[in-house]
C-alpha cells in the first residue's frame, strides 16, 4: 500500500503527536526524515 503524509497546519506553532515524528534534539522531522520545524519550550512545534 502506498502511504501519503499530509501537513495540516501551514504556519505558526502546532501540537504534534510525538509517536508520529522523529526528534533530533529540538529539530522535528516526519517519519520519512523531512524537516517540519523546531520544538519550542511549550512543547509545540514552530513550523519552518
Amino acid at each position: 500500500m502506498h502511504e501519503t503524509h499530509i501537513l495540516v497546519a501551514l504556519v505558526g506553532q502546532v501540537a504534534v503527536d510525538r509517536t508520529s515524528v522523529q526528534m533530533e534534539g529540538r529539530i522535528v522531522r516526519t517519519l520519512d526524515s523531512k524537516k517540519i520545524g523546531v520544538l519550542l519550550a511549550n512543547e509545540r512545534v514552530l513550523l519552518r
